[in-house]
């Protein structure tokens, strides 16, 4: 079990490079690719069924006493964002219609649990971002096909119906199960955490590799489109941290600035892979491949930044305790 945990540490690490080793492995196998993906949307629901289990109910129930920071979020992810996305398609991408619906699709995504991983690095309230993942999971059979009709409706066809069954599959029924696995056995679960820490990476190098395998012919022959749809996509992704921290300022609790910024930065990379393979265009991923590569170095910044704000506010709390020199010299009797 130790052997597991050094494992899962070290690709938490090195994660970045783990994920453009798999983009590589994707342009060298991706002739042969395609028998895997049949099985891409089991992968999906198996991986959020770990990701729930890891999950302490308590924590949920504490986090959600903060309602109106987590309107605030949902509001951010759900309405803001992907307004941004819309803008930036009408810049660049209003004749290329699959990779606009691609940027509006990762727009529309579910907060990943990822936000937590960085929460906690950032020494945040983890229960918050954990929180916020789990409600706009739920919430994403919903409203993921609805911001697609909304906004990218009239780029291409969208089959709200489909996507909606589909996303109860592939989310709400593996949530639901991995809550229900976590209140009947949470001794066995916390004993085994390394390893569905493990069975997460793994999963997510399967599904990175097998979904983005079909895209590179058509990313090879972009040519010089590629740089624009590259450039808006990063921009999306650094806009999710953007309004993210502006979020956090607007609530004015410090507390809570690191877990609100991930939690809006942050998107389910790895559902927006499956559902832009299975529903759409194999170049609708090209936005997603962008996003999945700026994710942790962005993240990493942020999380240097927010960790020197609260080593500020430590410094800050324990001078505001020190008793003042008069009253160190003349104690009261």
């Amino acid at each position: 079990m130790d052997t597991a945990r050094r494992i899962n540490e070290l690709l938490d690490r090195w994660m970045i490079g783990v994920i453009m080793l798999c983009v590589a492995t994707a342009v060298v196998v991706r002739e042969h690719a395609a028998p895997w993906r049949i099985a891409a949307p089991y992968a999906l629901g198996l991986l959020i069924m770990c990701l729930t289990i890891n999950t302490a109910i308590e924590e949920l129930r504490q986090a959600i006493r903060s309602v109106g920071a987590i309107c605030l979020c949902t509001f951010v992810l759900f309405v803001v964002l992907p307004l941004c996305a819309w803008g930036l398609v009408q810049v660049g991408l209003r004749d290329v219609p699959d990779l606009a619906m691609g940027l509006i699709l990762f727009s529309a995504l579910p907060s990943a649990t990822l936000a937590a991983v960085w929460t906690y690095l950032s020494r945040g309230q983890t229960g918050f971002s954990l929180t916020i993942t789990f409600i706009t999971t739920l919430a994403a059979p919903l409203v993921t096909p609805a911001v697609l009709r909304a906004f990218g409706g009239s780029l291409v066809e969208v089959d709200a119906l489909r996507l909606l069954y589909g996303l109860m599959l592939m989310l709400v029924l593996p949530t639901l199960v991995g809550v229900a696995i976590r209140r009947k056995a949470e001794e066995a679960v916390l004993r085994l955490r390394a390893v569905t820490g493990l069975a997460t990476k793994a999963l997510i190098i399967y599904l990175i590799v097998v979904n983005i395998a079909p895209a590179i012919p058509y990313l090879v022959g972009m040519g010089p489109k590629l740089p624009a749809v590259v450039g808006l996509s990063a921009v999306q992704v650094c806009l999710g941290f953007a309004l993210g921290l502006a979020a956090g300022k607007i609530l004015r609790r410090p507390e809570l600035m690191s877990s609100v910024t991930f939690s809006c930065a942050l998107r389910n990379t790895g559902l927006g892979l499956v559902l832009a393979q299975l529903y759409f265009h194999p170049l609708t991923v090209t936005p997603i491949v962008v996003a999945i590569l700026t994710h942790h170095p962005l993240a990493s910044i942020a999380q240097r930044y927010f960790l020197g704000r609260s080593e500020e506010l430590a410094a800050g709390q324990s001078a505001a305790r020190a008793p003042c020199p008069a009253e160190a010299k003349n104690p009261r009797r």
